[in-house]
């Protein structure tokens, strides 16, 4: 998304973590808000830590462009120490 500023907007998004994020892309590729606005807390020490972002997909999901590292392979274990089968 291209930085700007306006002051008319149909949604006004707050925040820019995985559901702000989301959020605004949906709204932009769908069509449904002319106008989407992602509101960020400025730098400063009241903003919060940057957190990680994860997320499982079966092929291709147009998240790519964001993606800065990836696994195949993920190992679970069941309260029993056993491994569990699970799948995106």
């Amino acid at each position: 998304m291209t930085p700007r500023c306006t002051e008319d907007s149909d949604v006004l998004v707050l925040g820019g973590g995985a559901a702000g994020l989301s959020l605004a892309h949906r709204l932009t590729e769908s069509g449904t808000a002319t106008a989407v606005t992602l509101v960020e807390p400025p730098d400063g020490p009241l903003r919060p830590a940057e957190r990680t972002w994860c997320y499982w997909a079966a092929g291709t999901d147009g998240l790519e462009e964001a993606v800065s590292a990836s696994w195949s392979v993920l190992r679970v274990h069941g309260a029993d120490g056993r491994p569990l089968t699970v799948g995106p």
